[in-house]
């Protein structure tokens, strides 16, 4: 393990649940070998086992977290026509008409910061209606299946997005303005984001909203404010809710110890020079 090393990733080379709390004690030893510079001889000195570190791990933080969209390019949508649109004060879902239908939306969500494969208690997209109505699409709902994403730039390129594999469907029962509305739990849908390999705390995360089927012959169209409505007063919102952790943690010398390799390059070299010359001077003096 690295300096880089996560404290699940302690916990586990130990055997203990990452779900509960824990005071690991950590320990080092070290066994220096070397040839002597005068004698030839084969040197070896060891550091017994020494304790040398005591580490508080509290589990259990449950943690709030919401972002709203930023920038007039980060939400938009496209629809039938083949156009991608953004910059407007509100953005449309579903069908508005026979010539304009299957507005389907996107919302990039830049700067979230929550860890890499942090376990989410729950997530929701937040939006605030436009106009009201009374009848109401059945919307899907998915994630961009990408590390940190851009926005499309086109109607092509929005289609060619490629989505997660996880997808919640979402069917409004109110749309009143200026009111806000939030969709079912979306948890697995950004779960799967945050699990990627490259998912860093502050990537982007992309958020695709489609209503798909064609012209129903029935306007159901809804309408949200976007960032371009004063300036994100009413930007639509990504929120999560995860537990997180707190630890007397930090990058632990690289001295192995007690089944849990751990490393810092400098001062292993710095303990096995020490030990080197330690057993060269006991030697030499052995041999007055």
């Amino acid at each position: 393990m690295s300096n880089q090393t996560s404290i699940e990733e302690h916990l586990a080379a130990m055997g203990l649940s990452i779900d509960e709390s824990h005071t690991v004690d950590y320990y080092v030893c070290v066994t220096a070998e070397a040839t002597g510079a005068v004698s030839g001889d084969a040197l070896t000195s060891e550091i017994v086992e020494t304790k040398f570190d005591t580490v508080e791990y509290q589990y259990g933080s449950v943690v709030q977290y919401t972002k709203a969209i930023y920038g007039g390019t980060s939400d938009g949508f496209v629809y039938s026509a083949g156009i991608l649109s953004h910059g407007g004060s509100y953005d449309h879902l579903a069908d508005s008409s026979s010539t304009y239908y299957d507005c389907r939306s996107y919302l990039l969500f830049t700067g979230f910061s929550i860890p890499h494969g942090v376990p989410l208690l729950s997530a929701t997209l937040n939006l605030r209606a436009k106009y009201t109505t009374t009848v109401y699409p059945t919307v899907t709902i998915e994630a961009e299946a990408a590390d940190n994403p851009t926005r499309p730039a086109s109607y092509a390129d929005y289609n060619g997005r490629e989505r997660g594999t996880v997808s919640v469907e979402w069917t409004p029962t109110q749309w009143n303005e200026p009111t806000w509305y939030s969709s079912p739990d979306i948890l697995n849908v950004v779960q799967e984001v945050v699990d990627r390999e490259g998912w860093s705390s502050g990537n982007a995360i992309q958020i695709f909203v489609a209503d798909p089927d064609g012209w129903g012959e029935i306007v159901n169209d809804i309408n949200y404010f976007t960032y371009d409505y004063e300036e994100g007063s009413r930007a639509p919102k990504l929120s999560v809710t995860y537990l997180s952790y707190s630890a007397s943690w930090y990058p632990l010398p690289p001295l192995s110890l007690a089944d849990l390799p751990i490393t810092l390059d400098v001062v292993a070299m710095v303990a096995l020079i020490a030990a080197t010359l330690y057993a060269l001077h006991e030697r030499r003096r052995g041999k007055r």
